[in-house]
């Protein structure tokens, strides 16, 4: 004989579990739904758009930059730093030693003040190369409405006719907006590899 109260008893076990479990899942949907909206007005507390309009107007700057030093356009390449700005090149000095640029003056002279400084110094050094400079994944961090930093991947070669230069390394830059528009104020080079290539290796474009 089926005894009809162990029915009943396991039937009302299985309904509170059941709208428990529906009170559950919708405390939990409520839950994360509430961390999701909390986290977008989190967003929206910070202008994501203009710090994505910085780190775009910085990349451009830097484009600028390499484009100004490679066409040798040094008024414009002045024109990328603030007048403040600290340019160290310092460790430069250690790996043309013995080579053309080597002559440019001792490891202090390498570290300058002012986008003109800088353009002087390299307008004498790079007479008659040819140079090609590229920039790579950069990390830039927008530190508050005028200031951010950069860290760039970067390659460049430097064809003198009988040797050739190639560097490997990473920009440290920091950058500040003035009357609207991002500057650097802050730039050091880094190098992790360098390779000094004897014998005339320039090539017409395409060849």
């Amino acid at each position: 004989m089926v005894d009809t109260r162990l029915i009943v008893r396991h039937y009302r076990w299985w309904l509170a579990y059941v709208i428990g479990r529906r009170w559950v899942v919708a405390d939990a949907t409520e839950t994360r739904l509430g961390r999701r909206m909390q986290f977008r007005a989190e967003e929206v507390s910070v202008d994501a758009i203009d710090r994505l309009t910085a780190i775009e107007e910085i990349r451009i700057l830097k484009s600028r930059y390499f484009d100004a030093l490679d066409s040798k356009n040094w008024g414009a390449y002045a024109g990328v730093f603030t007048a403040d700005a600290v340019i160290d090149m310092r460790d430069e000095a250690l790996h043309h030693v013995g080579h053309p640029t080597g002559d440019a003056g001792t490891r202090e002279d390498w570290l300058l003040v002012g986008g003109r400084a800088v353009a002087d110094f390299l307008s004498g050094a790079l007479v008659n190369v040819k140079t090609i400079h590229q920039g790579h994944q950069p990390q830039i961090t927008v530190t508050g409405p005028e200031t951010a930093t950069g860290y760039w991947s970067f390659y460049d070669w430097l064809d003198f006719g009988y040797e050739s230069f190639h560097g490997f390394g990473h920009y440290h830059e920091e950058y500040r907006r003035v009357d609207g528009s991002w500057l650097i104020s802050l730039m050091r080079l880094s190098r992790m590899r360098v390779e000094w290539v004897s014998g005339n290796v320039s090539r017409p474009a395409g060849s």
